[in-house]
């Protein structure tokens, strides 16, 4: 027999812990009724004044754009306006530019046939030589501005003068070298003179024509 009894015997089983019912306890936190009536307002519309602002802003943006497409559109307007008095002037300067290049070349053409006409009577009453020189250095003088005269018509686009005025040129020039030719026939020198001096004449019909056609050109634009 064991000198310890006790301990040679089982260990008893543990006894259930007994039923402690749960208790939850919720915390209590005390609210204003201040602030409560701030949090929950007691108007039913409280919507509408967020609605109204944004409604204000997308105006205001509407109003911003129809301002600025207005804006535009009056700069375009000045543009324009500006493009067609710029056009208006341009096309005013071209028509200045032809009138006088056709007048200029009339001019040219009256003033050496005036010339030669002096250099027929000259040799018509056997000047001297002097003197025949001095009308015939003259008249060179003008017939060397045929160039510049037959250069400003290419440029203003009168092409109907400019032919014309290379026809008269040509006789003005063969009826100067003829006559100062001191061999040549007093005849043929003044033969050739009439001839010249009638195409002078003749060929103011075109010039006059050339002018309206400038002035048609311009109005027509």
């Amino acid at each position: 027999m064991s000198a310890w009894p006790l301990l040679s015997q089982p260990a008893p089983e543990p006894l259930p812990a007994p039923d402690v019912p749960t208790v939850v306890v919720q915390p209590q936190v005390a609210i204003p009724s201040e602030l409560l009536d701030g949090l929950v307002s007691s108007n039913p519309h409280w919507w509408a004044q967020p609605v109204a602002t944004v409604l204000a802003a997308l105006i205001a943006l509407a109003a911003a754009r129809i301002a600025w497409r207005g804006v535009q559109a009056q700069i375009k307007t000045q543009r324009d306006l500006h493009a067609e008095s710029h056009q208006a002037e341009l096309r005013k300067q071209e028509r200045a530019d032809r009138v006088e290049a056709v007048l200029e070349s009339v001019k040219m053409l009256q003033e050496a046939q005036i010339k030669l006409t002096e250099l027929g009577l000259l040799r018509s009453r056997s000047a001297p030589t002097e003197e025949l020189n001095k009308c015939g250095d003259e008249m060179l003088f003008l017939l060397g501005r045929v160039d510049v005269s037959q250069f400003r018509l290419d440029l203003v686009g009168a092409a109907a003068a400019k032919r014309v005025f290379i026809d008269v040129y040509e006789d003005l020039s063969n009826a100067y070298h003829l006559a100062m030719d001191t061999d040549s026939e007093l005849d043929a020198v003044t033969a050739k003179v009439r001839r010249a001096s009638d195409a002078v004449f003749f060929s103011r019909p075109v010039f006059i024509e050339e002018l309206r056609s400038a002035s048609a050109d311009t109005s027509s634009r």
